[in-house]
């Protein structure tokens, strides 16, 4: 049988897996987030599986870039304004 070694971007992993990779406390959220609709999933089975890639996507899309004012403070939308 062929095993996916740890790095494939489309191996699928299982809650805990997932959890640890986003820096999740507790599984359940993503449970909570899969079957909102809030993270893409697959269900085989009674089993929920995470693709690795989809959560590496989903990193990446909540990245923020790190502005900061030539004072030190971080910028915000009105101070940018001015």
């Amino acid at each position: 049988m062929f095993l996916y070694p740890l790095t494939h971007p489309d191996r699928l992993l299982d809650v805990a897996e997932a959890a640890v990779l986003l820096g999740l406390k507790s599984p359940r959220t993503l449970y909570k987030w899969a079957y909102a609709g809030r993270i893409p999933s697959v269900k085989i089975g009674r089993l929920l599986r995470f693709r690795r890639s989809d959560l590496e996507r989903l990193i990446a899309a909540g990245e923020r870039p790190a502005f900061a004012a030539p004072n030190g403070f971080p910028l915000t939308t009105s101070a940018t304004v001015r």
